[in-house]
């Protein structure tokens, strides 16, 4: 307004009335202005050079070093002008504000045309080319809290129509190099605004225009951008961080072209591809779209984005009441995805996730997602990552962008991953030899994952390679510390003995309630009351189980009850397992057991009777401490042998020897020094075949033990029957 001003000033005049009237505008307008030199050339050339407008803090308003303007000859006899020519160079125009003033305001008011009753035929103002060279604007919004800043090295535009009457500009190419673009959003002093304002405002359609109110037609068929850049900053009190930071991001390097762009109504349309590359690394090699962009919506269609290793492409749309939520782009913008076959390699999410930058992972990835950033839903979501993994479902996200705080709901309805993937994707998992996850083989899963990352709970079927488990488990995983469980599990048949890496142990099957910590063997606090159908150990499968009890640190504590074909029997103490020698304190009543069909004995060797033991030994040969049995009964191939009660105690004494008391109802003994128990049968054998050469055998086995020992018994026939039985058990049992 203040460049036309002077243009209709100087029209017949010289320098120095054009000064004057600068001077008369200063005064007028409280503040300064001033234009070093003008030159008017045959009517149609006006040139400025050294402009300057202060505003009434007499702070620079607007420079300008020069101004140059190529008009239509002898336009001021003319109707319609045109203007061939706008060049202007080495300009500054700074807005500012600290209330809901703008600094420039005085001068929209003193140049407001005044109200008038008559109609006057307005001159047609027509452009044809401007060129814009080192322009710079800053815009310092206290009372909003953001400013914007401007800065480009050229700008190029060559108008096809120029009709301000109309309102219709049509430009036929735009070319702006090195645009330089930031925003700074900070607390401004504005007074928030009330949602209900944010309601009431009209929807996008032509009766409701907001920002085309004057319904201009704008076109523009072609704009390039070459080497600009786009900065964005929140103010915080922390650092950016080194990956992708929304609260910090700055893009350089764009170069983009759009064509037939378009402004109909509110409503702004054009064919886009753009290139572009964030200071965290990521890189945007090509965004190509049909863009649609109008107060309530920003929409890509046939959308195609590449980076050096990623491939998205289908459609996406931001969705908001008014532009302004952009600020509040967490919270306020509804996004809309739909994505056929796209490829996302780990190594761009990595940009935004960091923790998944050892992943070197693609993804292909189809479905739909929407909702906010804070409040994020997708629906069909098939991803597949790996050689193996498959992932099928739907999902609902809140909390985003703080990951450990979000909440996901996840339904799926069928994943399927290898061992090897997921060691691909969280290496860690290598490290852990107990248990032997390695085992597992692959992971198979369907159904519901509902919570935090560190505390959710998932119901539904793992399929492993060693069995398979149904959940309903709440999982809570602190960053510091063993996690915790509580929930009931169930498996038909799961091979626990190669899970845990013991050869005795074979399947399992498990219906219960599990409570505890940990999943190490080392770490494990655990209770499970619940009902084991069977379970295979030393070759046999046991049947018919109740367990109620809990398992620390290979240590078991509860009661066990059995009620298998051969085994009939309760339990109840603990077995300890957590030293490098065993420990068995508990109580046991056995109504039946059957060692030849568990697999214990080749012959029919049967017991039952109350036992009490409280021992430590891994073996018989380093067995520690006592064992009671009373109300026994012993059938050694249906003979029973006549003792109902039994106590043995073994130490060790200082001199390093052991020793072992036995007593019975039919027999007591002693035995010291040192030996191997599991030898004994083999020494006994050698020493009554000396007195009992009929009935015993020599040995084959030469032993090497040093012992004394003391034995009375009633009755020895029975006994000696049963010590080659039990010569057979130790044999079978090795």
């Amino acid at each position: 307004m203040v460049l036309v001003y002077f243009l209709l000033q100087v029209s017949f005049v010289q320098n120095y009335i054009a000064r004057q009237a600068a001077k008369r505008l200063s005064k007028a307008l409280n503040t300064e202005v001033k234009v070093d030199h003008i030159d008017l050339e045959f009517f149609n050339t006006l040139s400025l050079n050294g402009t300057l407008v202060r505003d009434q803090q007499k702070d620079t308003l607007l420079y300008a070093g020069a101004l140059k303007v190529n008009i239509t000859d002898w336009f001021f006899v003319k109707d319609k002008v045109e203007l061939t020519y706008i060049g202007l160079e080495n300009t500054l125009i700074d807005f500012h504000r600290v209330d809901s003033n703008w600094n420039y305001q005085f001068l929209a008011d003193y140049f407001a045309a005044p109200p008038s009753t008559k109609k006057q035929n307005p001159i047609r103002l027509s452009v044809k080319e401007i060129a814009l060279k080192n322009i710079r604007l800053l815009q310092r919004d206290e009372w909003r809290g953001e400013n914007l800043g401007l800065s480009l090295q050229s700008l190029d535009l060559q108008a096809e129509v120029f009709d301000l009457v109309n309102k219709n500009i049509q430009i036929r190419n735009l070319s702006i190099v090195q645009p330089n673009f930031s925003i700074y959003n900070y607390d401004g002093r504005r007074p928030p605004r009330p949602k209900t304002a944010r309601a009431a405002l009209p929807p996008n359609d032509p009766e409701h225009l907001r920002w085309n109110p004057g319904r201009w037609a704008l076109g523009i068929r072609n704009l390039t951008i070459k080497n600009g850049s786009l900065k964005n900053d929140i103010e915080t009190e922390r650092a950016p961080y080194y990956y992708f930071d929304g609260a910090h991001f700055q893009f350089s390097q764009i170069n983009s072209q759009f064509r037939e762009v378009k402004l109909q109504n509110d409503t702004i349309s054009a064919a886009i591809e753009i290139a572009t590359k964030e200071r965290s690394g990521f890189e945007v090699k090509q965004l190509k779209a049909n863009l649609r962009f109008h107060p309530e919506a920003m929409e890509f269609r046939q959308l195609d984005i590449r980076t050096p290793k990623s491939y998205l492409r289908n459609y996406y749309a931001m969705r908001y009441d008014t532009f302004d939520d952009m600020s509040d782009f967490i919270e306020s913008i509804q996004l809309e995805g739909n994505f056929t076959d796209a490829i996302v390699h780990s190594d761009d999410i990595a940009f935004f996730a960091p923790e998944l930058a050892n992943w070197n992972t693609k993804i292909s990835l189809s479905g739909k997602a929407s909702g906010t950033i804070s409040k994020l839903e997708g629906k069909k979501v098939i991803a597949k990552a790996g050689k193996n993994t498959y992932l099928n479902g739907d999902f609902i996200l809140k909390g985003l962008p703080d990951i450990k705080k979000s909440y996901l709901d996840v339904t799926v309805r069928d994943f399927n991953a290898s061992y090897g993937d997921i060691t691909q994707f969280f290496p860690v998992i290598k490290t852990i030899t107990e248990p032997r996850l390695d085992r597992l083989g692959f992971l198979k899963f369907k159904g519901s994952f509902t919570g935090f990352l560190n505390d959710f709970v998932t119901y539904g079927t793992i399929e492993t390679a060693l069995g398979t488990i149904a959940t309903d488990v709440n999982m809570k995983l602190p960053e510091k510390g063993v996690p915790l469980y509580v929930g009931t599990i169930q498996t038909e048949e799961f091979e626990i003995g190669q899970f845990i890496g013991n050869s005795m142990l074979g399947a399992i099957g498990v219906a219960g309630d599990i409570k505890g910590k940990g999943f190490t063997l080392q770490s494990l606090d655990a209770g499970l009351k619940g009902y084991i159908p069977f379970i295979v150990y030393n070759g046999y499968e046991y049947r018919d189980i109740e367990i109620d009890g809990k398992f620390a640190k290979r240590l078991f504590n509860g009661n066990v009850a059995v009620n298998d074909e051969h085994l009939e029997a309760k339990l109840k103490g603990l077995v300890d397992l957590s030293g490098e020698i065993p420990r068995f304190d508990f109580s046991a009543l056995v109504v039946n057991a059957n060692l030849r069909s568990m697999k214990f004995t080749r012959e029919e060797l049967d017991f039952n009777g109350t036992f009490n033991v409280n021992f430590t030994g891994s073996n018989i040969d380093n067995f520690l401490g006592s064992a009671r049995i009373s109300d026994a009964a012993v059938f050694n191939n249906g003979q029973r042998i006549s003792f109902d009660s039994l106590y043995v105690e073994s130490g060790m004494q200082e001199s390093g020897n052991k020793t072992i008391s036995v007593r019975s109802n039919e027999f007591e003994g002693i035995l010291a020094g040192k030996f191997n128990i599991s030898s004994l049968p083999d020494a006994f054998q050698t020493f009554l075949n000396r007195y009992y050469p009929s009935y015993i055998a020599a040995s084959k086995t030469t032993v090497d033990n040093n012992f004394s020992f003391f034995i009375t018994t009633r009755k020895v026939d029975d006994y000696l029957s049963l010590l080659d039985t039990i010569e057979r058990l130790q044999l079978c049992h090795h």
